[in-house]
């Protein structure tokens, strides 16, 4: 086990997945089941299919995060796959696709934003953030690497103005996730299929405004 802190009060915690265990990481964003300190957590694995370590976006809250963000290099925790949660692979399917996530939800989508990257389909993907402000962003990085192989990143600004000069590789929008698809919308920009993670409520918003608007939803529960 390792961890690594990305910013915005998240932390990169990853863990060796044995081998049984590893092959039940079919889909990205699949939820994993932590167990410690006598509780169970759940957490959304942030890695690559078929990677040798799963990776999740932990933040320090509740009993379970808390003993992952605590323990020493090396701990070992018992994890186990659930049957929860989870995206349909893209790998091969015709683009555009617009990836949707707010917070520490960023990891549920991380997978498939790393699969496009492996495949060099960045160009067909656009990824709206939901954070508090522009100095609140998570893994700035890896998506500005990201964004140099053609990913468009917008951070959708629920708490503050647009910070001028802040994150050059990264527009910037005034309001949350639901009004910038809109505006996408509005602008006739490319959407494709939309794939979002979040509070149930912001899932099942996009859930509605795609069977009223006629575009695709993938919600990751």
């Amino acid at each position: 086990m390792a961890l690594e802190d990305v910013g915005a009060g998240l932390t990169r915690v990853s863990l060796a997945a044995v081998p049984g265990v590893r092959e039940t990481y079919t889909r990205p964003g699949q939820v994993v089941q932590v167990s410690a300190g006598g509780e169970t957590g759940y957490f959304a694995l942030a890695s690559l299919v078929g990677a040798d370590t799963w990776e999740l976006l932990v933040r320090d809250a509740g009993v379970v995060a808390r003993a992952l963000l605590s323990a020493p290099l090396g701990a070992d925790f018992d994890a186990e796959m659930t049957s929860l949660a989870g995206f349909p692979r893209t790998q091969g399917e015709p683009g555009p696709f617009t990836l949707v996530a707010v917070g520490s939800a960023l990891g549920a989508v991380r997978g498939l934003l790393l699969s496009l990257e492996a495949e060099g389909r960045c160009g067909e993907a656009r990824l709206l953030l939901g954070v508090h402000s522009a100095s609140r962003v998570p893994l700035v990085g890896e998506l500005t690497r990201l964004a140099g192989a053609g990913l468009r990143v917008t951070l959708c600004l629920s708490d503050a103005p647009p910070t001028p000069g802040a994150h050059p590789s990264f527009e910037q929008h005034a309001g949350l996730v639901q009004s910038a698809l809109a505006h996408a919308r509005e602008d006739r920009d490319a959407i494709g299929a939309v794939f979002v993670a979040g509070p149930p409520e912001m899932m099942n918003e996009f859930r509605d405004l795609g069977r009223s608007r006629g575009f695709v939803v993938h919600a990751n529960a």
